[in-house]
């Protein structure tokens, strides 16, 4: 099976050098993970948090999804401290310190 992945990634950077996308490969990689996702029932997750968590902290989270979800962490300073995780870019669950500064100053 490494042989057949190896193709089907030569291929891939092929056809995307090819039609002058290089740049946006990257890009393409995500939306075709995002596509294949739901494609096995499963949702795009999105955790973000104010500082790069550690490895056990990411296995913690993922431990609380499905197996076929896709779980993505990025970095957020701006939520000052905390996190915040979006399910199909539509639900959203902010335990960011930013989120309760804004409530109490409203």
């Amino acid at each position: 099976m490494p042989g057949k992945q190896e193709e089907i990634s030569k291929r891939f950077l092929e056809t995307v050098r090819k039609n002058g996308d290089l740049k946006s490969a990257g890009k393409i990689l995500k939306a075709l993970g995002v596509f294949l996702t739901g494609e096995r029932g499963g949702r795009v997750i999105s955790v973000e948090s104010a500082r790069g968590m550690q490895d056990a902290t990411r296995a913690k989270f993922s431990e609380r999804f499905q197996k076929e979800d896709l779980v993505e962490f990025s970095v957020n300073p701006a939520l000052i401290a905390g996190a915040r995780v979006t399910v199909n870019n539509s639900r959203e669950l902010d335990f960011s310190f930013k989120r309760k500064l804004n409530k109490l100053f409203k």
